[in-house]
């Protein structure tokens, strides 16, 4: 039913004193009813706001704040890993069984949908996939443990050897290697 609005006068036995009022649907409100009820509904959409955002948040803090700190809090989490890489050998080792991850944008999916709680792998690795895909929302934790060297290989006797020597000092020397280490991984904790 369509209402229409009209602004009229309401007379009382007093005299006459005019009050705007409405009529709906055979109903009388008067202007301070339709203030009383416009404040009402925002003060509703205030709160209702108000829960949400306190809701959300919550679970946002709750998602950012991991009980995983390292190697010791993973027995009873579910773990990805890479099967046949020294990581998995260590999970292995340690008994804690763990879902096979064959790339970073699966391992990163699985993370972010809760399929799997912790990711272990190579360290720089993983500071790469939380820098580039973690989303502002994955950090790698603990400390490394299980420490492995990375080289450059090179024949006996290469002639490169000492180019590259000279230049990985050079890049530490002069802060380069910490530009580049900031701009493409996290800093874990």
């Amino acid at each position: 039913m369509a209402a229409t609005l009209n602004m009229q006068a309401f007379q009382t036995t007093a005299g006459t004193l005019p009050y705007p009022f409405v009529r709906v649907n055979r109903r009388v409100v008067t202007a301070s009813a339709i203030v009383v009820a416009l404040h009402a509904a925002l003060i509703g959409v205030v709160l209702i706001a108000q829960l949400t955002a306190t809701v959300t948040s919550s679970q946002t803090v709750a998602r950012l704040e991991s009980n995983i700190r390292g190697p010791d809090d993973l027995p009873g989490k579910t773990i990805g890993s890479v099967p046949g890489t020294v990581a998995a050998d260590y999970l292995t080792q340690r008994g804690l069984p763990f879902a096979s991850v064959t790339s970073a944008d699966q391992g990163m999916r699985m993370l972010l949908q809760g399929d799997v709680q912790a990711i272990v792998f190579d360290s720089p690795t993983l500071q790469y996939w939380a820098a580039r895909s973690g989303k502002g929302v994955l950090a790698v934790v603990g400390p490394i443990f299980r420490p492995e060297k990375y080289g450059i290989a090179v024949a006996n006797g290469s002639a490169l050897r000492k180019p590259i020597n000279e230049a990985l000092l050079g890049t530490y020397a002069d802060g380069t290697y910490e530009q580049i280490y900031g701009k493409w991984f996290s800093r874990g904790n």
